[in-house]
């Protein structure tokens, strides 16, 4: 054989991605909801939570879900009766919807014990700049939407829209509030606060607008950096799934890209089909269809420590004020452990540019 046909095999070859997970069969275009429901299946602590109460809790959704994850496990699995649970029913099927709003809809309809995982809670403040009264309330989100700035098809910033969620801003002018203390509308300051962060994270991007020059809402197509962790309030979270959108309000089709907790590879969910895809070595730039995104804390992540750790260094933490056992992320791939108690990290962590070691107890960065 040919030196050229040997190399055209090859790349042949490395073309070709073997995949040990399984799509999903449904009917219609409810592309929206095979997205959710693989990202559901494959986030750890809610498939084992499901699987725990599936049989136990009738007035949930949580008996179908255990059952589908149960198929999915071994073979193709159809969606027939989840799609029954959310009233997609005859000719629904062939609606175009969105994947948030299903996303939502199915924890609703979960189990307090399993949905509880994706719940976070916020405090809104409002602080009059008259008087200085405030005003604050809390509610419970599963999602949190993030504002995507039009930069004419350049890149936006996940990690910055984020921090924009929680910047304080003044009302003034057409928006000013009504102050309870001064009896009469007001400028004012309003900021929100993560009170009680979720175990899991999902960010949708809101990549639609209104225009009022075409009197409809339009998609802003710029593409996403999605960065391969997230600081927040309670601890870091790792990304491990995403949700594309390709089309506009009217139609299109979604797909899912997800990585694996049992193994670190990374996957792509299109309806039947689910293909190993490779990720990029440094930050996580998706063309410009990313919607909605998923990140679990370092206690998602698998738990098993390899039989080559050496436990015993701990290191002295600021926040709990003594030595504590700690874990250390470093760059070029692979983890590291101090002490015990320490959540690893999947091997094929590439993407991670500097060593940073992180608090067991507090979750915080040392050093």
């Amino acid at each position: 054989m040919s030196h050229d046909r040997v190399q055209t095999l090859r790349e042949k070859l490395a073309r070709c991605s073997v995949s040990d997970h399984y799509g999903l069969i449904s009917p219609g275009l409810t592309c929206y909801l095979n997205s959710v429901l693989q990202v559901l299946f494959m986030t750890q602590r809610f498939r084992e939570e499901i699987q725990r109460r599936g049989s136990t809790d009738a007035t949930a959704i949580d008996a179908h879900l255990d059952s589908l994850f149960t198929d999915l496990r071994t073979k193709k699995a159809r969606t027939h009766s989840i799609l029954k649970e959310l009233g997609i029913t005859g000719f629904a099927v062939y609606e175009q919807r969105d994947a948030a709003e299903y996303f939502e809809n199915i924890l609703r309809l979960t189990s307090a014990e399993a949905s509880k995982i994706f719940k976070g809670e916020l405090i809104h403040k409002n602080k009059c700049l008259h008087c200085g009264h405030g005003n604050d309330s809390k509610s419970n989100f599963w999602i949190l939407p993030l504002a995507v700035e039009d930069t004419h098809h350049q890149t936006c910033s996940v990690e910055q829209g984020f921090r924009n969620f929680f910047k304080g801003q003044k009302v003034s002018e057409d928006n000013v509030m009504f102050c309870s203390s001064c009896s009469e509308k007001r400028e004012a300051e309003m900021d929100c606060e993560l009170t009680r962060p979720p175990e899991v994270l999902t960010l949708l991007l809101k990549r639609f607008r209104f225009s009022h020059r075409q009197r409809c809402y339009v998609k802003l197509h710029c593409r996403a950096a999605v960065p391969p962790t997230l600081r927040a309030k309670g601890g870091t979270y790792h990304l491990y799934a995403l949700v594309h959108h390709y089309g506009d309000l009217t139609g299109g089709h979604y797909s899912a890209e997800i990585r694996s907790f049992q193994t670190g590879e990374w996957y792509r969910f299109d309806d039947d089909v689910v293909q190993m895809v490779r990720q990029s070595a440094d930050t996580h730039v998706s063309d410009p269809l990313t919607e909605f995104i998923c990140a679990p804390t370092p206690h998602q992540l698998p738990h098993s420590v390899p039989a080559h750790v050496q436990n015993g260094e701990t290191t002295f933490c600021k926040t709990c004020q003594r030595r504590r056992g700690s874990w250390r992320r470093v760059s070029g791939g692979g983890w590291r452990e101090r002490g015990s108690c320490s959540p690893p990290l999947p091997s094929d962590e590439r993407r991670f540019i500097r060593e940073e070691t992180w608090c067991s107890e507090s979750e915080s960065l040392l050093g």
